[in-house]
């Protein structure tokens, strides 16, 4: 059974960051392999509306791989 992980706006930016880009790359590697399993949210999306082209896209095409969950308005206070 794959491990649930939340990745946050910065997990998808990091495939092109020199330093953590191998590392993010792998991640996502071990996302298509079945390994993990991608939850994120609505607030990633929102976030990355503002985000480069080439970060979107990285979010984009993960999507149909992902499990958007739900925010719930007490979490949006914070």
């Amino acid at each position: 059974m794959p491990i649930r992980v939340y990745a946050d706006t910065s997990v998808y930016g990091g495939v092109f960051d020199s330093g953590i880009d191998s590392a993010s790359k792998k991640f996502f590697e071990q996302i298509e392999s079945g390994h993990f399993e991608l939850v994120t949210s609505s607030v990633v999306a929102d976030e990355l509306e503002l985000a480069p082209t080439h970060v979107r896209k990285q979010f984009e095409s993960f999507l149909p791989l992902s499990d958007l969950v739900p925010v719930a308005a007490k979490s949006l206070e914070l």
